[in-house]
């Protein structure tokens, strides 16, 4: 009777811990299934407000050197303007310094303008603006609307114009960003890249290749919406069509690596920057998150694999 009841006992004993080990187990799987689900999710999720936030800061960064190249070119507006009023208030050779001081090559970036009030003859057109028989003033109002920076000036019997070109302004903007870009370090061999769309409605020829760390060489490329990658995504058309319609977006399709020759599937969020026509983005490899992801699974999963025994036999 006592050895039936020992046997009855062992048995059921036995049973219970395989039970108990089987469920376990299953609790093991599922809670690594669940985890790396999770994992993924929430590390997808940083890594897209990554994206977003590099490329909204970069926005931003375009945004200040405008400001601080207009308020340089300002300054030195009235730095100029101070000169001439000096030369003028005392009378030693206004015509003759002011000629001279803007035919040097230094103020080459610099329009002036200045024409005598009654005859309404120029007597410098530093980048011959006026055309023989044409009225200096009318000519300067055609100008004003290219020129945000700008002076007329009266120096009885004549009148000034003084301005920089918006173009000159971007030009310099836009080569100061593009050596901040490439002089840029991100993780994950990520980077910053910019494209200027020349033609809205897409199609061949649709947008120009301005700044990106990985093509250096291909700088100046004209692109094309019908362009595909591997498995036959056309992410041009993707992105023109996203930023038309919204003004930014997230995408992915099939890219080479920085350094690399190897292509593989990439996230990327970009943003139109309406003022210079530029769809500035930024992008991350998602083959590079998932084995991320699958190292941080793998660790959680030895101390998980480790911590359950313990709680069975307790």
């Amino acid at each position: 009777m006592k050895h039936r009841l020992w046997t009855t006992s062992t048995t059921l004993i036995l049973i219970s811990s395989l039970l108990l080990l089987i469920l376990s187990l299953a609790t093991v799987f599922r809670i690594e299934s669940v985890y790396r689900t999770q994992t993924a999710q929430s590390i997808g999720q940083l890594k897209r407000q990554f994206l977003y936030d590099s490329v909204q800061n970069q926005i931003k960064r375009i945004d200040t050197q405008r400001t601080i190249t207009n308020q340089r070119y300002e300054a030195e507006l009235e730095r100029k303007l101070s000169l001439l009023d000096n030369a003028y208030t005392t009378g030693e050779g206004f015509l003759g310094r002011a000629t001279s001081y803007f035919s040097n090559t230094a103020n080459a970036a610099w329009t002036v303008i200045l024409w005598e009030k009654e005859s309404r003859a120029v007597i410098l057109d530093t980048h011959d603006l006026v055309a023989e028989g044409e009225v200096p003033v009318e000519v300067v109002d055609t100008l004003l609307a290219d020129y945000p920076i700008h002076r007329i000036r009266s120096f009885a019997p004549y009148t000034l114009f003084l301005g920089i070109p918006q173009t000159v302004i971007e030009a310099e903007v836009k080569g100061f960003i593009t050596e901040e870009i490439y002089g840029s370090a991100y993780s994950e061999n990520s980077y910053i890249w910019v494209n200027e769309v020349v033609n809205w409605e897409g199609g061949d020829d649709y947008a120009i290749r301005r700044i990106h760390p990985n093509l250096r060489d291909t700088v100046g490329t004209l692109l094309s919406t019908n362009m595909t990658d591997i498995k036959g995504n056309t992410p041009y058309k993707t992105e023109l069509e996203g930023v038309k319609e919204h003004g930014e977006l997230f995408f992915t399709y099939y890219f080479q690596k920085k350094d690399s020759k190897e292509i593989s599937e990439k996230l990327t969020y970009a943003k139109l920057y309406k003022d210079y026509n530029w769809i500035v983005a930024m992008g991350i490899h998602l083959d590079d998150l998932s084995a991320y992801i699958d190292e941080t699974n793998y660790q959680s999963s030895v101390v998980l694999r480790q911590t359950t025994p313990l709680f069975m036999f307790l």
